[in-house]
């Protein structure tokens, strides 16, 4: 089989990787938070789904069994696809708060309260119409200190 121009002869067509920088596969995990455990176990993971490891080897470097690779992979597959779903673009919704013992008391005296406040307005409003007299002469009182004594031009200028 004789070599693309510029191709390596070993290279099936179609898997030639592209300039730039080299693939990082497996040790993209060394950047990644978590435990040195979970590391190690990820790192196999990529490195055979990869083809840069035989399971056997990822089995033996990791002291675990065919059976638990096959379902700890599994796993990690399954969660992963769940994380690359779609999701709703923006701000998630406010989760509406949850009315607990203490905030329906609450409203309940803030409730109790205000029917009070609104009872004795009724009260002055029939007051008010019953009596209309006493209102006036109240707020002639009330006021008076507002009255400003009128002085009269003539008096102070010719007097």
């Amino acid at each position: 089989m004789s070599a693309p121009p510029g191709g390596d002869p070993e290279v099936p067509k179609g898997m030639e990787v592209a300039a730039g920088r080299p693939p990082s596969g497996a040790n993209l995990v060394r950047g990644v938070d978590g435990s040195a455990h979970a590391k190690r176990r990820l790192e196999w993971i990529l490195k055979t789904l990869g083809g840069k490891a035989t399971i056997r080897e990822a089995c033996a470097a990791l002291g675990i069994g065919e059976a638990a690779f096959h379902k700890l992979r599994t796993r990690f597959l399954c969660e992963a696809v769940g994380l690359l779903e779609p999701r709703a673009v923006g701000r998630p919704p406010e989760a509406p708060e949850v009315a607990g013992e203490d905030r329906v008391r609450a409203l309940e005296a803030e409730v109790a309260e205000l029917r009070l406040e609104h009872r004795a307005a009724e009260v002055r409003t029939e007051l008010a119409l019953a009596l209309p007299e006493l209102g006036k002469r109240r707020e002639k009182h009330l006021y008076a200190f507002l009255e400003v004594p009128r002085c009269d031009p003539c008096r102070t200028i010719g007097g």
